[in-house]
């Protein structure tokens, strides 16, 4: 054969395969994309929606409506627009892209309509997008008498359809479920800080705040402190969760708000977020009837009933400022250290941490550490913990302090560090602290100081090993001789 007639035919053959590839596999593909894209009851993006109707048969309509700071509510009962569940909203959106047609009854006669609910139908959800685009709209009626899928009619086809999916959530709409119900709805990762106000005390506490020194909070108000971690999350989160047990009053006068201990209140809460959004604000009450706990958030009228745990939980937070404060002189990550220097009378030693995890005396290169010995130190540390504070420190007492403890997070003396400093003096009820994290001094029980200083005593620079030679390897001086 000839090389023309070779590359002729190759080329003829490379031709069909892409056009098997392309038609057969690839067209297969998108021909099954299709249908299954046609089985959707309803085809839309969601960022598009920028209004959602329901109307259900004797139950009125429900009307949401998308506003930049989130969709808004209108509906019989409720004066005015008034802010929707955004979640709830969110899952209405996802159930309606995955309603999925398995059934499709064509040429159904009008006056056969009611029959399957559709006339009248149990509810009819219309769904608005922008941009001039037209609305979608659906009824749905009654359930199939097996399989437990819906009867549903799309706006403009003439078509009885049975479908599948979530339609719980058009049939029980409601405007007392679909309202927000959260009485702060700030999301974690968009708080810069939040304070609570009780008469002349005020506790405000930073999320994620510069010098925090790896803490996730640190208290700003009454004093700039670290905060205990676990508390100030624990209380953020009963907040965040927080939902109101039911609406007291939608446009309370100046005696409902008295009525509910509301002016003045006795406790206000202010949230922060970050990224330059408007504070949040809620003020808390006591209502005249025993137990009875109302808020009411700045931006709204509305006056919500919450829970009397969640109002004692802000208070005692307010009144007991010094539970909320981190107790531990060095508020430091034990595991992020890899440097100490151990300063007492007369001596210094310098402690580091190689890439292997391991201690070594006076530099990486240093003997190595028996790590018993490290993690006593780090037990008697994290134990040496605050029962009270001198926010107003007095001067430290003269000479030179028993302890002192430079924690750095590298190796090299540029590194984030925390100083702890043990006094010379004593106060009362324990042994004064100072640390680099704060102005404030910290008090300390004696026994834990004690322990402290004791196990920083222990650190000693490893000694080498001296082995002693066996007799074989030193030289027998009877070895050669007769017996």
């Amino acid at each position: 054969m000839r090389p023309r007639n070779t590359v002729f035919a190759l080329l003829v053959l490379a031709g069909l395969a892409c056009f098997i590839y392309y038609y057969e596999y690839r067209g297969e593909e998108a021909r099954q994309t299709a249908e299954e894209s046609a089985k959707n009851l309803l085809t839309f993006e969601r960022e598009s929606i920028q209004a959602i109707e329901i109307a259900r048969s004797g139950a009125g309509v429900i009307a949401l409506s998308k506003e930049p700071e989130g969709w808004s509510l209108t509906a019989d009962g409720i004066p005015g627009p008034t802010r929707a569940d955004q979640e709830k909203v969110d899952s209405m959106l996802s159930s309606a892209g995955f309603l999925r047609i398995e059934q499709k009854l064509e040429g159904v006669a009008e006056s056969e309509l009611e029959g399957f609910h559709l006339q009248d139908p149990a509810a009819r959800v219309t769904l608005r997008r922008g941009e001039g685009k037209p609305e979608i709209s659906f009824r749905l009626g009654d359930a199939t008498p097996v399989g437990g899928n819906r009867y549903a009619m799309r706006a403009g086809s003439p078509d009885v359809l049975v479908i599948s999916g979530g339609v719980d959530v058009f049939l029980a709409a409601e405007a007392a479920t679909l309202r927000n119900r959260k009485i702060v709805g700030v999301d974690l990762w968009k708080v810069a800080r939040f304070s609570i106000e009780k008469g002349e005390r005020v506790l405000t506490l930073a999320h994620g705040a510069a010098g925090s020194n790896g803490q996730d909070w640190r208290m700003e108000r009454p004093v700039a402190f670290p905060a205990d971690a676990t508390k100030a999350q624990a209380l953020w989160y009963d907040l965040q969760s927080a939902e109101a047990e039911s609406f007291a009053s939608e446009k309370p006068g100046a005696a409902e708000l008295g009525a509910f201990g509301l002016t003045p209140p006795a406790l206000i809460l202010t949230v922060e977020p970050k990224e330059g959004a408007p504070p949040v604000r809620v003020m808390f009450g006591r209502g005249e009837e025993p137990g009875a706990r109302f808020a009411r958030r700045s931006d709204a009228s509305v006056v919500m009933k919450v829970k009397q745990e969640l109002v004692d939980k802000l208070e005692a937070a307010a009144e007991r400022i010094d539970e909320m404060r981190d107790s531990r002189v060095a508020p430091i990550d034990r595991f992020r250290i890899s440097g100490i220097v151990v300063r007492r009378p007369g001596a210094t030693a310098t402690l580091v941490k190689d890439d292997a995890s391991k201690w070594h005396w006076g530099g990486a290169e240093g003997a190595e550490m028996q790590s018993e010995e490290i993690n006593a130190l780090f037990d008697a540390l994290e134990s040496s913990r605050a029962t009270g504070y001198l926010d107003a420190a007095p001067p430290d007492a003269a000479g030179d302090p028993p302890l002192a403890l430079i924690l750095r997070e590298g190796a090299a003396e540029s590194s984030p560090s925390v100083t702890v400093t043990v006094s010379a003096g004593s106060v009362k009820a324990g042994r004064r602290v100072n640390s680099s994290v704060t102005t404030t001094a910290y008090i300390v029980p004696p026994t834990a100081i004690d322990t402290l200083i004791a196990r920083a005593a222990d650190l000693k620079e490893p000694q080498p090993t001296v082995s002693t030679p066996s007799p074989a390897a030193a030289g027998d001086p009877n070895e050669g001789k007769s017996q």
